[in-house]
């Protein structure tokens, strides 16, 4: 049992982004501003796509487990930042 306990909590952690849904959108929420703009990110972009997928809000908790887990360098996100639109990879 410990065994188990060890192995679910050593999944390793990428970044740490909060994200939430708002008006049909998931949205970058209530992060330190230094910690996110190394990503690129400001609180308040738009995820519009995650690898070309687009995301219902009944998928928050894959795209929170996306941007935790997956390796540096394999995300490539769309967001919308007031009226532009940009690509970035994490």
């Amino acid at each position: 049992m410990m065994l188990t306990l060890l192995k679910k909590n050593s999944i390793p952690h990428e970044r740490s982004i909060a994200i939430r849904y708002l008006d049909g959108s998931i949205e970058v929420f209530y992060n330190n501003n230094e910690e996110i703009q190394k990503y690129g990110l400001k609180n308040g972009d738009k995820i519009l796509t995650i690898n070309n997928t687009t995301y219902s809000p009944e998928k928050i908790k894959t795209v929170r487990k996306l941007l935790l887990q997956e390796p540096k360098g394999t995300l490539a996100l769309t967001i919308q930042r007031e009226n532009q639109v940009m690509d970035i990879v994490l």
